[in-house]
């Protein structure tokens, strides 16, 4: 008997949500279909105004243009750069070799600058002491006088 009393009295509640379930589903697919209409609306609407493909492509094509040309300019700079900087890396290859040439030079000629002093301080030397061709009359007079 307590089984019979359940059936009767659960029937309505189980009848009561599934009539439920129905009228929600039927009023979410009607709001659906409203949703979907206004925002087809709203979309022809804002494309009749405005060209966007034309409008967004003009925009792209500009961006790109302006990226195009700096990135070429600094991509040139760059490169200018580089070519300056391998530039005076050879000039300064090639100072370096006049340098060292110029340097050795310099040797040479301060090493026969001293051989010349030194030639030029021993006739100096002879002359003050009277050993030169020069004076060598006046040592054959004194020489005679003696």
């Amino acid at each position: 008997m307590p089984e019979a009393v359940c059936k009767e009295v659960c029937k309505p509640i189980i009848v009561e949500l599934n009539s439920r379930d129905e009228r929600l589903k039927t009023s979410l697919e009607k709001f659906h279909q409203v949703l979907t209409v206004k925002l087809d609306g709203i979309y022809t609407c804002l494309s009749s105004k405005i060209p966007s493909r034309l409008f967004w492509r003009v925009i792209g094509g500009f961006f790109t243009l302006v990226f195009g040309i700096c990135g070429i300019g600094i991509a040139g700079t760059l490169w200018s750069i580089y070519g300056t900087i391998l530039e005076v890396n050879q000039k300064v290859e090639v100072m370096a070799v006049t340098v060292k040439n110029t340097r050795e030079d310099l040797k040479y000629h301060l090493v026969r600058y001293e051989i010349q002093n030194r030639a030029i301080d021993e006739r100096l030397d002879k002359v003050e002491r009277g050993e030169t061709y020069y004076r060598y009359h006046e040592k054959n007079e004194k020489e005679k006088k003696k």
